[in-house]
């Protein structure tokens, strides 16, 4: 009876790792495609398929957002609205790009994506400005990152960058959203989330949040879009080489991820060679390989106490805490 009880356990043991291999390796198979699809078949001529001479970049003075918005100019033969805070740092990107892409046009709109005032905040700038011109492609990619512990840094600060990294991709999505809803020809709304939301992010809590929730809302989003004749992308980059995280302390996880990211310009390409043939992509080794393992192998009920004890015994994120 024992010997038959061990061969059906193990006959169980088997057939479940079978399974769960095949389950795998289905997942590894179809990535592989998707990304083999993107980087290789010829991109999406923006102009054509969106019928548009226009895209709106948020963030789009420095980092992928630059990198972003070069690539629009250059390779896709496209005018930019830039929408980033206003400060140096807009300006001199602005006119560099005028001055080297002189048969396009350029236009900045200077906002800060963190004031949620109605009456003088970012959204009544950006309609006022934008009104006249026929925009088919927004790129939402504004964000920043916060490196303390969540009992350090004031509310308002907290509610600021849920704003910006957030609130700001719903009203500017929903506006568009609208906008383009009325009109017959294919439009596009990407967004930049991250990989950082396939795992907990202590100590840049609210980040890791925004970022979870852009998730959810860009892939339910592109459902409704694909019914609405608007194309919906939801791109997720691993960490990116970028002033992002130039105010973080230093830490040896940052320089660690910093060794295996991207640089701006690579991540930009990746977007733009997703546009129009997928709603979804995972950019980078990193953010495939959470995908795929994490929540299979990394189950959270074990997952916290092992990170809570790696925190409490690394003396740089003592000083976090």
């Amino acid at each position: 009876m024992s010997g038959l009880l061990a061969a059906l356990l193990s006959y169980l043991w088997y057939g479940f790792m079978w399974v769960t291999g095949v389950i795998i390796a289905a997942m590894i198979f179809f990535k592989i495609v998707f990304i083999l699809y993107c980087k290789y078949f010829p991109n999406v001529n923006l102009k054509k398929r969106y019928h548009t001479e226009w895209a709106l970049v948020t963030g789009g003075s420095s980092g992928i957002g630059a990198a972003l918005v070069e690539k629009l100019l250059k390779d896709q033969q496209m005018n930019v609205v830039i929408v980033a805070l206003e400060d140096k740092l807009l300006v001199d990107f602005t006119k560099r790009m005028q001055e080297t892409y002189k048969d396009r046009q350029v236009v900045a709109i200077g906002v800060d994506l963190s004031n949620d005032n109605p009456e003088t905040g970012y959204m009544k700038t950006i309609i006022e400005k934008t009104k006249d011109i026929d925009i088919g492609c927004v790129f939402c990619n504004a964000g920043f990152f916060r490196l303390a512990g969540f009992d350090k840094v004031r509310i308002e600060d907290h509610m600021k960058q849920i704003e910006c990294n957030t609130l700001s991709y719903v009203k500017i999505t929903h506006h568009f959203f609208c906008k383009f809803k009325q009109q017959k020809n294919k439009k596009l709304i990407a967004m930049t989330c991250s990989s950082v939301s396939y795992f907990p992010a202590p100590f840049s809590v609210m980040y890791g949040a925004t970022k979870s929730f852009l998730n959810s809302f860009a892939s339910s989003l592109a459902i409704e879009g694909l019914a609405n004749n608007i194309d919906i992308l939801a791109f997720n980059p691993q960490y990116t080489r970028s002033n992002l995280y130039a105010n973080s302390p230093k830490l040896s996880v940052l320089d660690f991820m910093a060794l295996i990211g991207s640089d701006c310009d690579d991540v930009a390409q990746e977007m733009l060679n997703s546009v129009g043939k997928v709603n979804y992509r995972d950019q980078g080794l990193y953010s495939i390989f959470m995908k795929i393992f994490g929540g299979i192998v990394f189950d959270m009920n074990w997952l916290f106490p092992m990170m809570a004890m790696g925190v409490s015994m690394a003396p740089e994120f003592k000083k976090l805490n």
